[in-house]
């Protein structure tokens, strides 16, 4: 099975930011995402709006993976402005159980990993200190395919 994992961006109907549709009134209404209360800088607002590539189960870690896309995320490589967020489920039996974590990476016009950074929240949208090496050691075993496992 193929895994995907995209980097987030605010992302809504009308693009990153905007307004789209009419109003009572005919007037445009503002579809942003808002981000929870008190949330951390770059937290994905509206991921789970985002395209949902796939699930991956990893019983190893008794977690469930919900793989998601913005729709910058096209090509390959991934444009500048591509998010893409994997949400961390714990297993409940063999079902997914509660979100406990989002591990975010976001395209940049960075020169390091690819131009990629890797964040992570908590479902309330507080920064997890997490050690970002871990996963730029993991994902420059993919180099050769944007720093991803998988297609898009």
């Amino acid at each position: 099975m193929a895994v995907v994992l995209v980097a987030l961006a605010a992302c809504s109907p009308a693009g990153p930011g905007g307004t789209v549709g009419n109003g009572p009134n005919g007037d445009p209404v503002d579809v942003t995402p808002t981000p929870p209360e008190n949330a951390a800088k770059g937290f994905p607002a509206g991921w789970q709006k985002f395209e949902q590539l796939n699930e991956v189960t990893r019983a190893e870690n008794s977690e469930i993976r919900e793989l998601y896309a913005n729709k910058a995320a096209t090509g390959a490589p991934f444009p500048k402005g591509s998010v893409l967020v994997k949400a961390h489920y714990r297993m409940k039996g063999v079902t997914k159980g509660e979100l406990f974590q989002l591990s975010v990476m976001t395209k940049t016009s960075g020169a390091d990993n690819g131009g990629w950074t890797f964040k992570a929240y908590a479902p309330a949208g507080a920064k997890i200190d997490a050690d970002a090496d871990v996963c730029v050691m993991c994902h420059t075993q993919r180099r050769d395919n944007d720093y991803v496992f998988s297609e898009r």
